[in-house]
């Protein structure tokens, strides 16, 4: 039989964390080494209902901290540099979280009307291609035509005439796309070379190089690039949104090295700069995101969320550089 010796079973199978399987009290409810609560391995419904809205309605949860120090402006920034890492949520962490909701409210809200309108042009492009195909095939077939009536009769000379025209009356044969070249002296230049709709949507992308006489890699590259656009339009703001967050994660490194400049005098490390524009454009995806929610309702949303961004960053600079409103201003 089972005796209980200082708070412990003591038998052939004294209780246990299930967990990191330290022995416990008899009556205890958590494990005072892993933390995890003394279940018997099956959880009721109930419980884990209980336990979710623990979790989110709990006001001294994690999440409730952070987002109520980052609306503070510079207070996450400063309470970090005071050590208090495990408080809220880390720099990176809160940085990824809002950048990825962010974007995903950037998709919900314009991906599907300009998919479609990108889809429009895309189809337009590609029927003046097949339309201006047929009209090179309809000169031919004039030419070959025409030498078998008499030359008196001009009637399907102009029929064929006034065919071309109204064809051609709201059509273009090409699309201008940019041609980087470099000078004798070294120096770049950007024009616009046309690139006949027919070649854009049915030859090779690796031919049109040598079609177009296209001598150097930039030119070829944005030659190729530009035709890819106009082919797959439709999936043109999937791919932008999709890789709108991993530009700006490689932004903040930049930014943080500007901000070591500004501040060079200040004893600063680098990494203390990056932290802190990692919480600054949490805020901003924060505030920004329900102004792009409500930009069919509230057009000038978008704005007013840009004006409070900027207020917020010149009051953390303020709060945490410690410069006078003059440098902060200059810096700002």
């Amino acid at each position: 039989m089972s005796q209980d010796v200082d708070g412990f079973l003591v038998d052939d199978a004294p209780k246990r964390c299930r967990n990191c399987q330290r022995a416990l009290p008899a009556k205890a409810k958590y494990c005072d080494q892993c933390g995890q609560k003394d279940y018997t391995g099956r959880i009721k419904l109930r419980t884990i209902l209980m336990e979710v809205l623990e979790t989110i309605f709990n006001i001294e949860n994690k999440t409730f901290k952070t987002l109520g120090a980052l609306f503070i402006p510079g207070k996450l920034t400063i309470e970090f540099f005071k050590g208090k890492h495990e408080t809220y949520f880390r720099p990176l962490r809160l940085f990824l979280i809002m950048a990825i909701l962010h974007f995903a409210v950037i998709a919900f809200v314009v991906n599907n009307a300009t998919e479609e309108e990108l889809e429009d042009q895309r189809l337009e492009s590609y029927r003046e291609a097949l339309t201006n195909d047929f009209l090179v095939q309809l000169d031919t077939i004039g030419e070959k035509l025409l030498p078998h009536f008499d030359d008196k009769t001009k009637r399907v000379e102009r029929a064929i005439d006034s065919i071309e025209v109204t064809i051609q009356s709201n059509l273009t044969d090409s699309i201008p796309l940019p041609h980087v070249t470099f000078l004798d002296n070294g120096t770049l230049s950007i024009t616009e070379i046309k690139i006949a709709y027919k070649d854009v949507f049915t030859m090779s992308i690796s031919d049109i190089p040598e079609t177009y006489e296209l001598d150097n890699f930039w030119s070829k590259f944005t030659v190729q690039q530009g035709i890819k656009v106009a082919r797959h339009m439709d999936s043109l703001v999937s791919f932008a949104v999709g890789n709108l967050t991993w530009m700006i994660l490689l932004m903040m490194p930049t930014l943080a090295f500007i901000l070591l400049l500004l501040y060079a005098r200040r004893d600063y490390y680098y990494v203390e700069h990056l932290i802190f524009s990692f919480h600054y454009h949490a805020f901003a995806f924060l505030i920004v995101s329900p102004a792009y929610l409500l930009v069919n309702v509230w057009p000038i949303g978008i704005a007013f969320a840009f004006g409070i961004i900027l207020i917020y960053l010149f009051i953390a600079m303020k709060r945490i550089y410690k410069q006078s409103i003059l440098k902060t201003s200059l810096k700002f």
